[in-house]
């Protein structure tokens, strides 16, 4: 809920990662903080990917093109379904299975957590 508040005012965490994730203790609920590396698109760009030139250090949650300084919404999502994948599985990213192309491969991960 807090992302999609921060992208429909076109912002972008940048950030997101399990230790920006923590249990609020007053009703149990799961809140995004630390919002110090934050970047508001401009709303004028006909171009949905901006180029910036800040590059965050937790480099295991970035896709590659917020990688080569195209930030888009995207890059949040991105780094939330790695951290989501985290949380279900217990593994750590670097533990997840790649395909061919290097891609990560969740589904098989995902279900036996799941199940």
């Amino acid at each position: 809920m807090v992302l999609n508040t921060l992208h429909q005012q076109n912002i972008i965490h940048r950030d997101i990662k399990p230790s920006n994730i923590i249990k609020r203790e007053c009703d149990n609920q799961f809140v995004l903080i630390d919002f110090g590396a934050v970047k508001q698109l401009d709303t004028n760009s006909q171009f949905p990917e901006q180029p910036t030139q800040t590059k965050i250090i937790t480099s295991e949650y970035l896709p590659l093109e917020q990688w080569a300084g195209k930030l888009s919404f995207n890059s949040d999502i991105y780094a939330l379904g790695i951290t989501a994948a985290q949380f279900l599985t217990g593994s750590h990213r670097s533990e997840f299975k790649r395909d061919d192309k290097d891609r990560l491969v969740l589904t098989e991960a995902i279900a036996l957590a799941i199940c």
